[in-house]
């Protein structure tokens, strides 16, 4: 069963910091999609958690049947499987649409309090002139 990923920052095609540049090399990009969420700017970095009620834009990307690029993924984002408490992010399954399609994909969702963090209204990372 194929299994996919939903990016909207970092991981993007084209955007891949080199410390995971030649495990995202390996992601096959299966087109721009959206996901219901909030996205969140933390700083450093930005979340999505999956769930909210604005469209966040990025791409479904194809995993390969190889586990060690989930786990190298999940190093990265600082994801723990047998310790979800000590993860900075949590890898979880949300619904991506592309198109008139609805696609299962993972999602990685910071793991900490957001209280302190504003919403972001630009939901289109990859382009911040997009509104």
């Amino acid at each position: 069963m194929k299994q996919y990923l939903f990016v909207y920052g970092s991981l993007r095609k084209g955007h891949e910091p080199p410390e995971i540049a030649e495990t995202a090399d390996k992601l096959k990009l299966v087109g721009e999609a959206f996901i219901y969420a909030d996205l969140y700017d933390l700083g450093d970095f930005t979340t999505a958690i999956s769930g909210g009620t604005n469209q966040v834009f990025g791409q479904i990307l194809e995993l390969p049947d190889d586990a060690e690029v989930l786990r190298k993924l999940d190093e990265y984002e600082g994801f723990y499987p047998s310790d979800a408490e000590k993860s900075l992010f949590l890898r979880k399954k949300t619904f991506a649409r592309l198109g008139d399609e609805q696609i299962e994909t993972w999602i990685y969702e910071y793991n900490g309090d957001l209280s302190k963090f504003s919403l972001i209204n630009n939901r289109n990372f990859s382009n911040p002139q997009a509104v």
